[in-house]
């Protein structure tokens, strides 16, 4: 596999891509422009594989997430035999150890999951003034082994306190009822 091959169908980019309403410009210090928008986001790749977890800036985590949904659509839908899923996940997830893993940990995890909703989530983060004035953002693998960001409420209505309340409410409401019939 040349890497003339590999790049003929990435699509080109301007110069300035517009992410909201301000101008974009990811560089990399040894690459063209064109080329190192998509070195940004396949080093991203590689470490949201690597780490199933991960906190970028914002509008680049949004950036992101679309390739590395179609890259996993690509690998339940396909399987690991695919020649044009090997190319794509040999170009986008640059680690070997992580390409294995992709095929062996995360299509079959994916492929038992029901429905085919999206697998990964994205969290924005508040900022901290400190670290600049840049929004951050933490995207994640579904079913990753860390804690949840997002505490689900707990539920408290067969708490004591929930229960006596609940039952002088029904009480009261069954008292006014009785003597709402017997006025009548």
């Amino acid at each position: 596999m040349s890497a003339s091959r590999t790049v003929t169908w990435l699509p080109r980019i301007p110069k300035a891509v517009k992410i909201g309403h301000i101008p974009q410009r990811l560089k990399s210090p040894r690459l063209d422009f064109q080329r190192a928008r998509l070195e940004i986001l396949r080093r991203m790749c590689s470490t949201l594989f690597r780490e199933e977890r991960a906190e970028f800036r914002f509008h680049r985590a949004v950036e992101l997430r679309p390739y590395v949904e179609r890259l996993l659509q690509f690998g339940i839908l396909r399987g690991s035999e695919d020649p044009y899923t090997k190319e794509m996940v040999d170009w986008w997830i640059m680690d070997g150890d992580i390409r294995e893993k992709f095929f062996e940990v995360y299509v079959p995890r994916f492929r038992e999951k029901e429905g085919f909703g999206p697998f990964t989530s994205l969290y924005f983060i508040q900022d901290d003034p400190s670290e600049g004035h840049f929004h951050r953002g933490v995207i994640e693998l579904n079913g990753n082994p860390y804690p949840p960001i997002v505490i689900e409420q707990m539920d408290y209505s067969h708490n004591l306190l929930n229960v006596l309340l609940k039952n002088a409410i029904y009480q009261q409401m069954s008292n006014l009822q009785t003597q709402h019939a017997s006025a009548k």
